[in-house]
């Protein structure tokens, strides 16, 4: 009469193991989603400040930058990126170009993977094939400031309306040393 109530403790001890397990796994589940939910967040959180509403770069005495129009715009509404290249010293500074484009604007969209950003291509101007070189420059005289702007119509490379959120601008200026600016929107 012993062994049954060996087995009958042997039984509960192992009914209480399996209890135990399920919580432990209940509970590594919930930890999991907690860290997700938090390394999301700050993942967000990150990538709002690595990105301006503008950028510059200063280069051999050249304050290159650019912005668009406005922060927020309407559907279909055309986007106006513009490009400034102002020289900020008191002599004559010369800018050359690999060709008379002077910068590639990209335009990207964020898909956000929880932790990570993932984006995609939307729009580019940039040649897909690299071009032949066709020297240009431009001379900017003390202190003078130049415009260039790019109008971008909200449509992906197949003419197609983009949908409404955030996008991301690179532009890469079109020189030997390569210079690139990024802005989300």
């Amino acid at each position: 009469m012993v062994k049954p109530k060996i087995k009958h403790k042997a039984a509960e001890i192992s009914e209480k193991q399996k209890e135990k397990e399920k919580l432990a796994l209940k509970n590594f589940i919930v930890i999991v989603i907690i860290l997700y939910i938090i390394l999301s967040i700050g993942n967000n959180v990150y990538n709002s400040k690595v990105f301006a509403k503008k950028d510059k770069v200063i280069l051999d005495g050249l304050e290159i930058s650019f912005n668009t129009d406005k922060d927020k715009y309407d559907i279909g509404e055309k986007v106006t990126i513009y490009l400034v290249i102002k020289n900020t010293t008191s002599s004559k500074k010369e800018i050359k170009f690999n060709s008379p484009d002077i910068a590639y604007i990209t335009v990207l969209r964020p898909i956000n993977l929880g932790i990570t950003k993932y984006y995609t291509t939307v729009w580019t101007n940039k040649p897909k094939s690299k071009q032949i070189p066709n020297p240009y420059s431009i001379t900017l005289k003390p202190f003078e400031k130049l415009v260039f702007p790019t109008v971008w119509d909200q449509v992906d490379m197949n003419g197609q309306p983009v949908k409404v959120g955030r996008y991301k601008f690179i532009v890469e200026l079109n020189t030997p040393k390569e210079v690139k600016l990024q802005a989300e929107n």
